[in-house]
């Protein structure tokens, strides 16, 4: 049987960097600039990650009457496995809208965006 190759989607590819012309063109590609709020998001997305992280507190409460109560190690790593995923998507959210930050300070600057990029990277880096 002859081997397929993907020569369609790899000789459409290149190196050269992504220029941005205009502040429209970044609206094109991420959407419309957050309102003002807390780690640059709208009220909408501030108030989800509020929601989410009350939710965790209350996680944390059951987990130390779990502890109290001396329940089942696999109970309590199950709840802490819950508690973990809820506050990283908290974290993205917020990392994800510092980047949004940052490119669009950049190119309102005149700038590639590139600086932006490498401090929404290194926040990325310290969150992970």
């Amino acid at each position: 049987m002859p081997r397929k190759t993907r020569e369609g989607a790899a000789a459409r590819r290149t190196n050269a960097p992504v220029t941005i012309e205009t502040r429209e063109s970044l609206d094109d590609l991420i959407g419309e600039p957050a309102d003002a709020g807390p780690a640059g998001t709208g009220p909408e997305v501030a108030e989800g990650l509020v929601k989410r992280l009350r939710r965790v507190e209350g996680q944390a409460r059951g987990l130390q009457k779990m502890l109290v109560e001396g329940r089942e190690c696999e109970d309590l790593i199950i709840q802490l496995a819950a508690m973990r995923e809820a506050i990283s998507k908290v974290g993205m959210v917020v990392i994800g809208k510092y980047m949004e930050k940052c490119l669009r300070e950049d190119i309102a600057q005149g700038k590639s965006g590139k600086e932006g990029l490498e401090r929404a990277l290194n926040i990325l880096m310290k969150f992970s």
